[in-house]
């Protein structure tokens, strides 16, 4: 045949010198070359002996680095395939969102003149600051801010403090 692989064809050539015609003799009869088809062999760099790939399939994880598969099949019958059939890949690579911290400060004490007697009013704040960090090769984010405000009222003397119970 022609090549190891693709379209192939043989052929066949003959003349007519054995023996040659002599005394006016009749020469061949029919064409001097003959061809065929050999069976078709798909060749091992042809892309045609392999399908498609599929779609990513669905990422392994929601966040914090995941992975994707897809894949691809072999269509020829003729050898097996040596291309990688499956494809692997990073996905959702962004880290999981972190809880916030909240963390309360130390309570503050304020000292006031009650304008009706001229008393002291004691009152202690302290305040929830809430940390959230988010990082990634791409970006970073550092938040912090004060979430929520307790206060509380104490005694003349600065002792016995009651929570008021509401959150400013």
């Amino acid at each position: 045949c022609s090549q190891k692989c693709g379209k192939r064809f043989r052929s066949r050539t003959r003349t007519c010198t054995n023996p040659k015609p002599k005394n006016n003799g009749r020469i061949c009869i029919g064409p001097e070359r003959d061809e065929e088809p050999c069976p078709e062999i798909i060749c091992s760099n042809e892309t045609s002996r392999l399908s498609s790939w599929t779609e990513w399939d669905v990422c392994s994880k929601s966040c914090g680095s995941g992975m994707q598969k897809r894949r691809r099949s072999c269509l020829s019958n003729h050898e097996k395939c040596t291309e990688c059939l499956n494809e692997m890949r990073l996905c959702n690579e962004l880290p999981c969102s972190v809880e916030p911290v909240a963390i309360w400060s130390n309570w503050t004490r304020t000292t006031l003149k009650d304008q009706l007697n001229g008393n002291d009013i004691i009152t202690e704040t302290r305040t929830r600051f809430v940390c959230t960090i988010f990082s990634s090769s791409d970006q970073q984010l550092l938040k912090i801010n004060s979430d929520k405000v307790l206060h509380r009222v104490c005694g003349q003397e600065g002792d016995n403090c009651q929570q008021t119970g509401k959150f400013y």
